[in-house]
Order: C-alpha cells, then sequence, then structure tokens
C-alpha cells in the first residue's frame, strides 16, 4: 500500500469525521495505523466467509482495532476517486519506464488479414 495513498485515506476520512462530529463520532481521530488495520481487515473478510462481522473479531489477540473501531472507521471512510486514480498512475509511471530500444512482438499487434 503506497504511503500517499494511505495519506489521503486518512485525510479525508478524518475530515469526514470532524464535519460529523455531531453525529457520535469517534473520541480519537484516526491514524495510519487504523487504515491499514481497517484494509487488514477487508481482506480477511473477502477471504474468510462467516454470517456476522462480529465473528471476524472474536479471536482477534489485539483489541487495539476491534469491532467498533472497525465500524467507525468504515462509517466515516471517504476518499476521492479521481485522486486515488492520480495516484496510482504516478506511482505505476514511475515503476514503468521505456528505454530507447523498445521492441513490440507480433503478438501485441492485431491482425486484420486472412
Amino acid at each position: 500500500m503506497n504511503q500517499a495513498i494511505v495519506q489521503h485515506i486518512l485525510e479525508a476520512t478524518n475530515r469526514n469525521c470532524i464535519a460529523e462530529k455531531g453525529l457520535r463520532g469517534p473520541t480519537k481521530k484516526f491514524e495510519e495505523k487504523d487504515v491499514m488495520c481497517f484494509i487488514a481487515a477487508i481482506v480477511r473478510i473477502c477471504g474468510k466467509r462467516m454470517e456476522t462481522i462480529t465473528e471476524y473479531f472474536k479471536d482477534q489477540p489485539s483489541q487495539s482495532f476491534g469491532k467498533n473501531r472497525f465500524e467507525n472507521f468504515r462509517k466515516f471512510l471517504d476518499f476521492d476517486c479521481d485522486q486515488l486514480l492520480q495516484i496510482f498512475n504516478e506511482n505505476l509511471a514511475n515503476l514503468v519506464s521505456v528505454g530507447g530500444h523498445s521492441s513490440v512482438d507480433e503478438s501485441m499487434w492485431r491482425f486484420y488479414g486472412e
């Protein structure tokens, strides 16, 4: 997970949380580790089907990110898809560099012949 993406999600979620303060938001601001714990919980939930959300948190060794914190984060989760895509594209552009010599395989071109 890229640091810029985590920071964007964290800032947008905390901003949303402050805006909704009258709706009994969490008592403390979310931190970077909360974003990572939330993503880990989502991966766990996607990988193993259970009846209720509570079942995923029953055997948690650490209660630093328990069911209530998960629910609060999910409730206030906010981000700008366009900005996330821009960050993702910039990171992808940094990973790929086309040199002075590029080769194209014939299988990469669509064939319109007989």
